[in-house]
């Protein structure tokens, strides 16, 4: 799993770029791993070669505690809460130090060696990340660091060439279940609908303004909308947000999908906005 810190319009951005669950576990050149997680062979020293299927198995081990840590950090992030974050962040360094170390140790396939050794690489390039987040004191001094975290291809990468699917998409703080388009609008070639958005977080969120994608049959998009709630949200509440669709669009409209989410934390004005990603349920439109 990777994250990525960057400093953006006032805000920091923690994307989650790829490990995936791991194994636990490690070793520079090939390796193969026992239902123990012991790389060691039973005759000693020398530590066969792991199949993919071990591989996948072993580095699927290795990353699971990392990424649960990491949605930790996501949620305290967005929750504007330091301490957890800084106290998380401490944490994640850790456990990238040490599954970094495990993946040096072992034995992978001729064809992920490479993908590995880069994979270690990285994950120590972002334990150094997290513990310069873990020195922070305030939102202000870790949203003002520059951080240079991996970019995640290469765990990409190793997942890809031992046939694991991609990474989970981690700690979300918004998502949508579901909503309805409603059809043209009487007296009007305008249509509506409404989506609902949850939120996930443990505190309450303003303005809240989900990113509305309209999809054809083929799944392209015909557009956006940007419709804002003036309704708090409660912690692990939904909001009902109503919207319309341009005339030109609408006889083309197949689905509609709910994508992204912004929002302000602390109050509606507040300087504190965020922006995160959304895995909402397809709507799909019925008409003719």
């Amino acid at each position: 799993m990777k994250v990525v810190a960057l400093a953006m319009t006032g805000f920091l951005t923690f994307a989650l770029l790829g490990c995936g669950p791991q194994a636990d576990s490690s070793k520079s050149g090939k390796t193969t791993a026992n239902s123990s997680d012991s790389a060691t062979s039973s005759a000693g020293s020398v530590k066969p070669v792991m199949s993919e299927k071990e591989a996948g198995e072993y580095y699927e081990r290795l990353v699971e505690p990392i990424n649960s840590v990491h949605d930790n950090v996501q949620k305290a992030y967005y929750e504007g809460d330091v301490v957890a974050l800084t106290e998380s962040s401490e944490l994640l360094a850790k456990n990238y130090d040490e599954a970094a170390v495990k993946i040096e140790s072992a034995e992978w396939p001729d064809r992920a060696v490479k993908y590995a050794q880069k994979v270690a690489a990285d994950f120590k390039n972002d334990a150094d990340v997290y513990r310069q987040f873990s020195g922070a004191a305030s939102m202000d001094e870790l949203e003002s660091m520059s951080v240079d975290a991996s970019d995640g291809s290469a765990t990409a990468a190793l997942r890809k060439v031992l046939n694991l699917p991609e990474a989970p998409a981690g700690f979300l703080p918004f998502s949508s279940p579901g909503g309805e388009y409603t059809g043209t609008m009487p007296g009007s070639d305008y249509g509506n609908g409404r989506v609902v958005v949850k939120n996930d977080l443990g505190i309450v969120t303003y303005a809240v303004t989900p990113t509305i994608t309209f999809l054809d049959s083929e799944g392209n998009s015909l557009g956006e909308t940007y419709p804002q709630s003036s309704t708090p949200v409660q912690p692990g509440a939904s909001i009902s947000v109503d919207f319309l669709v341009s005339p030109d669009i609408t006889g083309k409209i197949r689905h509609i999908k709910v994508t992204s989410v912004n929002w302000h934390r602390g109050s509606a004005d507040s300087t504190n906005f965020y922006q995160a990603p959304v895995d909402g349920k397809l709507i799909d439109i019925n008409q003719p």
